[in-house]
Order: structure tokens, then sequence, then C-alpha cells
């Protein structure tokens, strides 16, 4: 039979290694930091990207470079596949103070030309370092809190709830371990996502 303290020592480790994966200077070095680089290489290259066309085909170019290059698991892509999700990346998160997707991108290129196509690439560059994030916090979720393992799950819950209770919903934090050791994966991936800073200590 395993002692109480020893899951409770195990479920503070198992908190600490998430902290650590989750935190924001990790975060900005491992994942922003490449994508950024990668983004300040093609920047120069906005200048003759005024027209839709050219435009698309620079920011494939881009995502094929930065999923190659800066993404922590590199992807090799094709020129198509590149372009496909560029167009997928305006659709889901490329916005204007008018509109959103494609239209916003024409938009921007109309009315400002080179500086359109620089914000464009630079949008595209943040989508791509949330879209990152997210994955990044998901893996960490799911390698750090073991659903099988439900003294673990419930131990690392009531430390979630010592620590971090007025941050979640009062009828939630109410429910008291058990009620969060159920839900604890989106617990702890919705702390991160509403900037919530787990302490690594």
């Amino acid at each position: 039979m395993i002692r109480s303290s020893d899951t409770t020592a195990n479920a503070e480790e198992l908190l600490k290694g998430f902290a650590a994966d989750v935190d924001e200077q990790y975060l900005s070095r491992m994942i922003d930091a490449p994508i950024i680089r990668a983004l300040r290489a093609f920047i120069p290259l906005t200048a003759r990207a005024q027209d839709y066309g050219v435009f698309m085909r620079l920011a494939g170019r881009f995502i094929r470079h930065a999923y190659r290059h800066a993404l922590p698991a590199s992807r090799t892509i094709s020129s198509t596949q590149a372009r496909a999700e560029a167009l997928r990346l305006i659709m889901y998160g490329y916005a204007n103070s008018n509109w959103r997707g494609n239209d916003a991108l024409l938009d921007d290129l109309a009315q400002f030309g080179a500086r359109g196509a620089e914000r464009a690439l630079e949008q595209l560059a943040g989508v791509i370092i949330s879209q990152q994030r997210d994955i990044h916090v998901r893996w960490s979720t799911h390698y750090y809190i073991d659903s099988a393992d439900w003294s673990t799950k419930k131990a690392m819950a009531s430390l979630v709830l010592a620590r971090y209770a007025s941050h979640l919903p009062a009828a939630l934090a109410r429910g008291g371990a058990e009620q969060v050791a159920g839900v604890l994966s989106g617990v702890v991936q919705k702390l991160v996502a509403g900037g919530c800073r787990f302490a690594n200590s």
C-alpha cells in the first residue's frame, strides 16, 4: 500500500515538473524565440509582397521554413501544403480592425502595401506561436497527469486547490479535491491559458 505522504510527495514533484514545462520564460525561449528568429529572416522580403499571390507564396515559404527549423517538433511540408497551411492560419487567426481572415489580409495589403504584408506575416507568426504553446501545454498536461492514477490526481488536485483556488470558478473550488481531480487536466490547461503562473517550487 502506498502511503499518503508518498502520494503527496509524488504529486508535488509532478506539479513542479508541470510548472517548469509551462513556465513563461521556458515557453518564450523554446517556442516563441525560434519562430520570431524565422520571422525576422522573412520580414525584409515583405517589401515585394504587396500583391495577394506574391504574399501567399512568401507566407508559404515562411511557414515551410518555420515548421522545419523553428518548431519544437519539426515538420517537413511541401510548398503546396505550406500555402494551404498559410491560408488555414489566415482564416483561423488573422484579423484587422474591420475584418477577419482572408478579407482582413486583402484589406491590409490594399491599404498598407509592404507594411500590410509585414503585419500579416507577424500575425501568422503569432498564430503559430499560440498554437504551438497550446500543443505544448496539452502535451505537458497529459505527460504529468496520469488519468489512471486516481490517488495521485486527487493529491495534485488538493495542491492546485490550496494554491490556485482563487483562480477557479467558485463552484469548482467548493467541490473539493474529488471534483477538481475529475477535471484536473482541463483545470490546469485553463489556468495556464488564463495567465496563471504555476509556482515551480
